[in-house]
This record gives structure tokens, sequence and C-alpha cells, in this order.
């Protein structure tokens, strides 16, 4: 009998699976009844298994056993992540010993670690790219191009930092000029980091301390010229005023200072408690840090660039206008300052002072200034018929278009965040 292409002979073994299974469920029915358990469950596992095939007597035993075996060598491979080779059996052996608390945190860290590094490492493959495709620094070139790119890169991230602490990044740490929380709120590590100012002061310790060696390497072996001494004139100034900074912003040192206070108060304590309660107790200005410092620096930098001669007048306007605009942050930063001061900061959300916006514009695009002013550059900016003011205009343009780019980075880790917390059920305040 022939249905539709269908015979009886190729139904056969369908017929047999389907009466198995019906078997097997009459008599797990029937077992589950039964009041002997030990017995039930012997017999559950001897005559329940649906797993076991039907001999099929329509083929072979030998090709059963050949299918059997093909299926089983196909289940041993994909057990293992590489097949079940050797390597996959030495990372099953060896991997698991990895899988502790300590290991994976860890491989957490790391993970973070390499997740901050790459921008940096983003902005030193273009800028290494636009060296090697616009063909300058060569020879004795290479210093002072490193100069002008190392020391711009870093006032350029310093914008960009600046506008983050704006837009509320590192406020457990107290650096988006808010108040700093305190421990449970956030882990006792992020208590003891120390002030926004006292870690740029020591950057620039720290690059004073490093640079002072290198003002003379492009003429090494050469006589110290003046334009050398005023190179390092200007490395002492970042390595005093670092310095400077961190000790105004040592708590141990404002300790000290009050020490005349203390000792006026101890002298007659009953005199003290009899005033007001007010006159003992630190103004609110204490809770925050408000040191001059990085930004008198910067002031001074963006003087001294602003009339420091150059070999050509383009270069001049160039280093003039990257001054100018340093200047301008000093002053942004005096301003945020004086906020500041006249209203502390009383929650823990950022202030958001409007004048550290003006701050990171003039930080960021006054570093991009200043690593396109390096000999270099200037050379090819004139060979092409250009002067500064074109130059300042695209500058300006590219970072109105970085530092939005920023927000919305930030808006959209923001509504990321919120998503996240939303699909764990979790309140958002």
């Amino acid at each position: 009998m022939q249905i539709r292409g269908v015979t009886t002979r190729s139904l056969a073994p369908f017929n047999m699976i389907q009466q198995h299974q019906q078997r097997c469920s009459d008599e797990c029915f029937r077992i589950r009844l039964s009041r002997d358990s030990a017995m039930g469950s012997s017999r559950q596992d001897s005559s329940c298994s649906i797993d076991r095939k039907p001999e099929d007597p329509l083929s072979p035993k030998g090709d059963e056993k050949l299918v059997e075996n093909e299926d089983d060598t196909e289940e041993s491979e994909m057990r293992g992540f590489l097949g079940g080779n050797k390597v996959d059996g030495l990372m099953l052996r060896h991997v698991r010993r990895l899988m502790t608390p300590r290991a994976s945190s860890s491989v957490r860290c790391s993970q973070i670690s390499l997740e901050k590094m790459l921008l940096p490492l983003g902005f030193l493959a273009f800028a290494t790219g636009f060296v090697v495709y616009g063909g300058i620094s060569r020879n004795r070139h290479v210093f002072n191009t490193l100069a002008h790119f190392i020391k711009g890169g870093m006032f350029f991230w310093y914008g960009l930092l600046t506008l983050g602490r704006w837009m509320g990044a590192f406020t457990e740490f107290g650096w988006a000029w808010n108040i700093r929380p305190e421990y449970p709120l956030v882990a006792r590590w992020k208590t003891r980091i120390p002030s926004a100012e006292f870690v740029e002061c020591f950057i620039f310790w720290l690059y004073g301390a490093t640079n002072v060696f290198l003002e003379h390497l492009n003429t090494w072996g050469k006589a110290w010229s003046p334009q050398d001494l005023e190179h390092l004139s200007i490395t002492m100034l970042f390595f005093g005023g670092g310095l400077l900074g961190m000790l105004i912003e040592s708590p141990w040192a404002r300790e000290l200072a009050n020490t005349a206070v203390v000792l006026q108060k101890s002298k007659d304590e009953e005199l003290a408690a009899e005033e007001p309660g007010q006159v003992w107790v630190k103004p609110d200005t204490y809770e925050i840090s408000m040191n001059p410092m990085p930004g008198l620096v910067i002031m001074i930098l963006g003087a001294m660039m602003s009339s420091h001669h150059q070999i050509s007048i383009v270069s001049t306007m160039m280093h003039a206008l990257w001054g100018r605009l340093f200047f301008v942050f000093a002053c942004a930063r005096a301003a945020t300052y004086v906020l500041l001061y006249l209203k502390p900061p009383t929650s823990h959300f950022p202030a958001r002072p409007p004048t550290e916006l003006i701050s990171a514009f003039c930080l960021t695009s006054g570093g991009l200034l200043f690593m396109l002013s390096s000999r270099d550059t200037v050379t090819a900016i004139e060979s092409n018929g250009l002067d500064a003011m074109p130059i300042f205009i695209v500058t300006m343009g590219l970072t109105g278009v970085i530092l939005a780019w920023e927000i919305v980075c930030f808006t959209i880790k923001g509504w990321a965040l919120r998503k996240v917390r939303i699909a764990a059920g979790e309140p958002l305040a």
C-alpha cells in the first residue's frame, strides 16, 4: 500500500517508537500507584527510560551500532570549547583553578583599566598618524614636535576632564564642585582620594620635575641659549607652583595653620563656652577646595607665550592665540572660586558653575592650537599659503563639536544606566 509516496515499510520505525512510548507511559503510571518506593524506582529506571531506542528489525544491528558511535563522537566533540583536542583539555584542567573571586576581581579590574585607556590610545594613534601622514618631524625636529604634542595633548585632555567634572563625573570623589559623599554611600577607598586641585598640582609638579632635564635635549652639547633658559624657567614654574599647590591642599598643613586659634580657644574654656557657638565653628568654605595655583600657573604660561619670540609671524600669532586662551581659562577658574566662596555647595549633586564651561572650551582649544604650533607644522601651514587665523577658526569649530559629542556620550551613559536599573527592578531614587 502506498499513499503519496509513503509506504508501510517506511512508517514501521515510527509506529514502533510510538508503541514503545505508549508502553513506557502506561508502565510509569502503574509504578506511581505502587506503594513500594524502592521497587518503583528500580522498575522506573529499568523500563521507563524513553532515551532507549527501540530495535528496528528493518535495519541491521551493525548499522545501528555505527550510527550510535557517530552520535557519541559528535557529542564528545561538542563537549569541549575547541572540539575536545589537547588544547581544550589543557584549558579545562587549568582554567578551573582561576575561577576564584580574587581572579574574577583581577580580571574585572584589568577590563576596566583597558577600557579607560582606549580613548588616550586612540588619541595617540590619531596624533602619530597625523605626523606620519604629513611627513613632518624628521631628524632633530622630532624633539620640538614631541614637546608641543605632549604638552598640548595634556591641556586638551585637561579641558575634556573639566567638562566631564561639570557634567557630574567623579562626584563620588567630590570633584564636581559638590560635597564629597561619605562611607557607606561610597566605597571607603573613594573617601581617601585627594581633591581635584591636589591632582592638578601633582601633575604640574611631576611635569616640572621630569621635564627640567629635557629642555636642552634638542641642542644637546651646545651652549645654552636665552630660549633654552626661558623654557627651563617655565619648567621650574610648574615644579614650584605644583609643589605650592599640593602644600595648600594638604589637610595636615591646614590643621597646623589653625594652631593659633586652637590655642586661643583652649586658654579659657569657660569664656569660650559663653561666646556664640558659631565663633568656634569652621567656615563652610573649609568643605571645598579653592586653590588658585593651577589657574595662576597656566595664566603665567599664557602671558609668557603670548609675547614669546618665534622664528616667523605665523608661529608668533599661533603662540599668542593659545596663550590668550589659557589666560581666559585662568580668569574663568578664578570666577568659579569667587562663586563657590560666595555660596559654597551643600549637595552631593554637581554644582555646575557656568564659568567652568568657558574653562573647558579654552583648555581644549588652546591644547589643540598648542599642538599645531610646532615648528614643522607652522612650516607646513606657511608652505600652503595659510596664516594663523584659518587654523584658529577651524580649531574653534572642532572644539565645539568635540565638547558637544562628550555631552552626548554622558547623556547616553545616563540613559543606559537608567534602563539597566529599571530592567533589574531597582528604584532610580
